[in-house]
């Protein structure tokens, strides 16, 4: 029971959103480019008896804390993001609040903020929040189970946008409405008969009996062996089902798919996929935005040309 996190339970985003109204975005924020780099903002260090102090006397809001608790859950989330969970939640603020949250908890040495590019100049508009040192400390005081060390700040920037993306797919099956039996957020799952049969999905779905297994893949350094490698051990691990450790039905092999940059990436990936004779679905990230995400999946047929499938269960949202 110390691992439940409300914060990764869809019941906990019952509010409505939406998804028709959203902007679909022309580029994608999270594909990644040469020479990037992860430009983290500048604080001045705060003593942490000052920190202490000001959540003591509620100078660290309960608003605050809930965008702490979902930054610990999630790991690296942009402000779209985060104000798109609040929504979800049933919490009421404004722009304005939310902007003073980030500050707040910047200035505190409770979040740290970093964007990319290639240097200060020349970096994306959008922050991507992770948590710091204090932060941490808090989210263990409010029960939210979490990853943290001071090395996160050398993460490469494919590593943090993986990240990204599948928290904006998560919260895209959040806003749409669509009937989910289960979620599985970053969990290992293994064959008990084969030991090399194990993996981590970026993210796990269960819909209607059809389990979705989602692999986020960002174009960073060495990733096509990274994802042969993976892809393997996928391998292994379906060609062993029947022993698989979250006891899921032997009859029912999951349905992998791929979350690539966009679909130029996603044709590069097939060739991988080809070499090992195995089928996947794919998805990109802008199709994973507003009222895309109803039709993201698709196949490519031998002329690299998509063939999209819709989801069968959609409920209206308001």
């Amino acid at each position: 029971m110390s691992n439940y996190n409300p914060y990764l339970n869809q019941i906990s985003y019952k509010h409505s959103y939406d998804m028709a109204s959203e902007a679909i975005p022309n580029s994608n924020s999270f594909a990644c480019f040469t020479d990037e780099k992860c430009l983290y903002q500048h604080t001045d260090s705060v003593p942490y008896p000052v920190v202490i102090s000001n959540v003591e006397n509620n100078h660290i809001t309960s608003f605050d804390k809930k965008v702490i608790s979902l930054v610990a859950t999630y790991g690296f989330m942009t402000s779209k993001q985060i104000g798109e969970c609040l929504t979800l939640l049933g919490v009421e603020f404004s722009d304005n609040v939310l902007k003073s949250s980030f500050e707040r908890l910047k200035k505190n040495n409770i979040l740290r903020a970093c964007h990319f590019g290639i240097d200060e100049e020349h970096c994306a508009k959008f922050y991507a929040y992770s948590l710091n040192k204090y932060g941490s400390e808090i989210a263990k005081e409010l029960g939210i189970p979490h990853s943290f060390g001071p090395m996160q700040v050398a993460l490469p920037p494919a590593d943090i946008k993986r990240k990204l993306a599948t928290n904006q797919l998560m919260i895209a099956y959040f806003k749409s409405g669509v009937h989910i039996d289960w979620i599985k957020y970053g969990q290992v799952i293994n064959s008990k008969e084969e030991k090399n049969g194990i993996v981590r999905p970026s993210l796990a779905v269960c819909l209607n009996n059809d389990i979705l297994f989602y692999e986020t893949v960002r174009s960073g350094e060495y990733w096509e062996q990274y994802l042969k490698d993976k892809l393997e051990r996928y391998r292994l691990l379906f060609d062993n089902w029947e022993g698989n450790s979250w006891k899921l039905d032997a009859g029912t092999l999951p349905n992998l798919i791929i979350l690539g940059e966009n679909e130029e990436h996603n044709k590069e990936i097939s060739r991988i996929v080809a070499e090992l004779g195995m089928e996947v679905y794919y998805t990109h990230d802008i199709l994973n935005c507003g009222s895309n995400f109803y039709h993201s999946l698709y196949r490519l047929t031998d002329n690299f040309e998509p063939e999209y499938y819709c989801f069968e269960v959609k409920v209206a949202v308001a």
